[in-house]
């Protein structure tokens, strides 16, 4: 049976501090301050954005044209 659970959306997000994390920091050419933290809906919304970016798009677009 798959579980799904997702944190409360203000939940701050940041890397675990552990020797594996650093190795595959360096590995992939992410500098040792690495990335700052985020919270668990901006790493949604990222997600959701790179996975249905068009989708997206057409939303922002809507939401800055209503904005004018």
């Amino acid at each position: 049976m798959a579980f799904f659970a997702h944190p409360v959306g203000t939940t701050i997000l940041e890397p675990i501090p552990s020797k594996m994390v650093s190795e595959l920091r360096s590995l992939n050419g992410v500098g040792p301050e690495g990335k700052k933290a985020i919270t668990a809906d901006e790493h949604l919304m990222g997600r959701l954005k790179a996975t249905y970016l068009g989708l997206y798009q057409d939303s922002d677009n809507v939401k800055e044209d209503t904005a004018k």
